[in-house]
């Protein structure tokens, strides 16, 4: 990094691509813009959909206690739950983490169990859990598409 900067070059480039400067793949002929560079890197528009809708549920349960009107073991349970959805279905974004969206699977059968086993719900936090219980177990079910190789970890991406 230090010799690129004394030559005056583009230390940033050699820290995204290495030392020469150039991505795994040969740049095309035509130069695409910086920002469109920057957009194309950035993992959150790769996502598939069902950890868009993932990350939905996870906002629906941390906005669950104050809708529901949850108090006590329900609402912070809701609360903390709802935050682990969100970061694992974000981290899930990335290809090479896809493997995290099994998480939100065993956060889905918590919801489910805790609507009868936490005090402070209401007549219909139950139904409400079992609905976006469900939904979030069966949407991280589909892995969705991995264009990219990870050579020896590829059996961990699935």
């Amino acid at each position: 990094m230090v010799s690129p900067w004394r030559q005056g070059g583009n230390v940033w480039r050699v820290f995204w691509r290495g030392e020469g400067g150039v991505a795994e793949a040969p740049e095309s002929q035509e130069r695409r813009s910086q920002l469109s560079d920057s957009l194309h890197s950035i993992e959150a528009f790769s996502a598939p959909w069902n950890l868009w809708l993932s990350t939905l549920v996870g906002i629906g349960f941390m906005a669950a206690p104050t809708i529901l009107n949850l108090v006590g073991p329900a609402a912070t349970s809701t609360h903390i739950i709802g935050a682990l959805v969100v970061t694992f279905s974000v981290v899930a974004f990335a290809e090479s983490a896809r493997l995290v969206r099994v998480l939100n699977i065993l956060c889905g059968v918590w919801v489910l169990v805790a609507t009868w086993i936490l005090d402070g719900g209401t007549p219909v936090w139950p139904w409400f859990s079992i609905v976006s219980g469900l939904a979030l177990i069966a949407l991280n079910f589909r892995r969705g598409s991995v264009v990219n190789s990870y050579g020896g970890w590829q059996r961990f991406v699935h």
